[in-house]
């Protein structure tokens, strides 16, 4: 646990209640945590795949994860023949800003409403609006908040890198 914990930029207390069940992780804590673990969020949620002969998901299949600052929606199942995680992804306004992340894949996005401060290592933040996209490279740090009085809402794609 303690290694888990000094890879993922956390406490080993932390872990600790995790695991015991004291605590929930915020989603971005939490895709610290599985990014040390070889995971994903798609990967941690998905029940049971559907077959790789299956094209066509339905909404109410998708699985819903949230905090209190975001929600996500994961719109492709995790299979082997699927090599992307599609998002959607709601931001709620917050004052909180959230922690740097490093995905770990290219990382696309299309804001479909409000406004998102985007801040990519290296670069100016940015705030984005309905209709801007982003791109970032694999293993840059990146994060992301809504910074208008009503949530932000986009799609975002992964694509992890060619091995």
């Amino acid at each position: 646990m303690r290694k888990l914990a000094a890879q993922a930029g956390v406490a080993g207390s932390y872990v600790s209640s995790v695991e015991a069940g004291r605590i929930s992780p915020t989603i971005a804590t939490l895709r610290k945590l599985l990014l040390v673990l070889g995971e994903d969020l798609a990967s941690f949620f998905a029940a049971e795949a559907p077959p790789p002969e299956e094209y066509v998901f339905r909404r109410g299949a998708m699985k819903q994860v949230a905090d209190v600052t975001r929600r996500y929606i994961l719109v492709l199942p995790r299979r082997p023949d699927i090599r992307c995680e599609l998002l959607d992804e709601e931001f709620r306004p917050s004052r909180r800003e959230p922690p740097f992340e490093n995905i770990g894949s290219d990382l696309a996005g299309y804001v479909l409403e409000g406004e998102v401060l985007l801040e990519i290592e290296g670069q100016e933040p940015q705030t984005l609006r309905a209709g801007d996209a982003f791109y970032v490279p694999a293993d840059r740090l990146v994060r992301g908040r809504c910074v208008g009085r009503q949530a932000a809402r986009l799609l975002t794609v992964a694509v992890p890198p060619r091995y």
